[in-house]
């Protein structure tokens, strides 16, 4: 079931800008999930990461119907509040870091996690896969901005 090539859900298929924390969702089964572990109140728990244009998925896997491909969402952050560093000490390791805002507080509060990956081959995959998305992110966003001050600097030029 895992793999490291990423099949996107298409978005008319997903809409994940929808999706919750704890919510289960149906995805299709040409959509290979990359397996992991995470360490939740002294237990190591299987996961599987689903990397996404916007966000940082973490899934819980729901295999109690074989017909349907069903996932829990047990962590979905937008990409441009996350941070990843492979550990040095242990390159199987990806340590992430999560900027959340929470409304009536200035600042965010910042979650960490470490992700633990069966070898050092999926953890540098899923890293570069983050960073690349999130260059990519930031790009159409730069393009949207340039856009937007062009058609300003159009609309007030004599």
């Amino acid at each position: 079931m895992a793999s490291l090539r990423e099949y996107p859900i298409k978005r008319e298929e997903r809409q994940i800008h929808h999706w919750q924390e704890g919510k289960a969702y149906d995805i299709s089964a040409n959509n290979e999930l990359i397996l992991c572990n995470v360490r939740l109140q002294q237990k190591m728990l299987v996961r599987y990461v689903l990397v996404d244009p916007d966000f940082f998925i973490l899934v819980e896997p729901d295999f109690s119907n074989q017909d349907q491909y069903q996932v829990k969402v047990a962590k979905k952050v937008p990409l441009k509040q996350v941070q990843g560093v492979i550990d040095r000490s242990e390159s199987r390791h990806l340590l992430m870091g999560f900027a959340t805002f929470q409304e009536g507080m200035a600042k965010p509060v910042v979650e960490e996690l470490t992700i633990y990956f069966e070898t050092t081959h999926k953890c540098s995959y899923v890293k570069s896969l983050l960073d690349s998305s999130k260059k990519s992110a930031k790009a159409k966003l730069q393009q949207k901005v340039t856009g937007f001050l062009n058609d300003c600097l159009e609309e007030f030029s004599p």
